[in-house]
């Protein structure tokens, strides 16, 4: 890390201090890494997600001026990076300043994440999605990763007026990465259709991510519960995918697949077995067997079990619940340790 760096990757001299700093080489490795890490490792599961998952409506979301707006944000993070880049090389050359190659290397990732991040929001809107809570957690992590910098860049500039340009540079990152996480707290429009009477879809389908962790799409129904009793005119209508029937089917889906996987088995087992007991016990002058064939015992490993059914058929929730509980356990074992 040294050679990436010309500086020591951690520094508890400058962290232990009144006002605790973090050294150069941590701020443009690890910290801005951060988010680039959580965001591929999450990206699989999120587009297996969006795959299996299907929309509320048939037809991809058109391109509205909120999409726009994220597409033109991530473009001028991108230039953003493109200037670092350039700033690396013209430091190293006019002004013979000393750099290391993480200064390079950071921009350049970025610019590969933020690449991905237009096709994503993209292929987000083609696959019928109103919000994106993967984007929501890049953004906020970019904001909190830029703040570190923007911080010793400002203490660095009251020193020496030559800090100008990173200062300005910062602060430009740091105004476009809070302006991309504000415009991913907004969802696209949803257009109400009349196809159910006067009940509304499911509004979890179609509200920002914001409100889908705090739930509250659902204060509305519970302020109107507090008024009066509510009645089925008030619930909403569910989507396809949330229904019993669907459920039920999936389920049985996966039950019958799994029987009759463990039944193929069993029948060739038990074919190949009658064939070699056949073989081995046959008279070679009468063709008369000697032994009476018995079928083997059926053990546990041959019944289907109804918790397969289950996972198979809610593999997806279960591994989404169990990052976030994942992630949540580790805030509230950080957490006091921090502070």
């Amino acid at each position: 890390m040294t050679r990436l760096c010309y500086t020591h990757f951690w520094n508890p001299g400058i962290v232990n201090l009144t006002y605790p700093d973090l050294s150069e080489c941590f701020r443009n490795s690890a910290v801005q890494w951060t988010p680039l890490m959580i965001y591929w490792i999450i990206l699989p599961f999120w587009l297996y997600m969006s795959w299996k998952k299907q929309g509320i409506q048939s037809q991809p979301l058109k391109p509205s001026v909120l999409f726009f707006t994220k597409c033109i944000l991530a473009i001028l993070y991108l230039l953003i990076q493109i200037w670092r880049i350039v700033y690396y090389f013209l430091s190293s050359k006019l002004v013979s300043q000393e750099q290391g190659l993480i200064m390079l290397i950071s921009p350049i990732l970025i610019i590969i994440t933020v690449i991905n991040i237009l096709w994503l929001m993209n292929n987000d809107r083609i696959k019928n999605k109103y919000c994106s809570g993967l984007l929501f957690f890049f953004w906020i992590l970019s904001v909190v990763a830029i703040i570190p910098d923007l911080i010793i860049y400002t203490n660095d500039f009251r020193k020496n007026r030559s800090f100008l340009i990173e200062l300005i540079r910062v602060w430009l990152q740091l105004l476009i990465a809070l302006l991309s996480f504000i415009a991913n707290c907004f969802a696209e429009s949803y257009k109400f259709s009349t196809t159910h009477g006067k009940k509304s879809i499911y509004p979890e389908h179609y509200i920002n991510f914001l409100s889908v962790l705090t739930f509250g799409w659902v204060t509305k129904l519970i302020i109107q519960g507090s008024k009066r009793p509510l009645t089925e005119d008030d619930c909403w209508h569910l989507h396809f995918t949330e229904t019993s029937a669907n459920v039920v089917d999936r389920v049985e889906y996966y039950w019958n697949r799994s029987y009759n996987h463990l039944k193929n088995r069993v029948n060739k087992q038990q074919q190949t077995h009658e064939n070699g007991v056949h073989e081995e016990t046959k008279d070679l002058l009468n063709d008369v067997p000697k032994v009476e064939l018995k079928k083997p015992k059926t053990t546990n490993k041959n019944i289907p079990k109804f918790w397969h059914a289950l996972f198979l058929s809610f593999k997806g929730k279960l591994l989404v619940g169990g990052l976030l509980k994942f992630f949540q356990d580790i805030l509230q074992f950080t957490g006091p340790i921090i502070l």
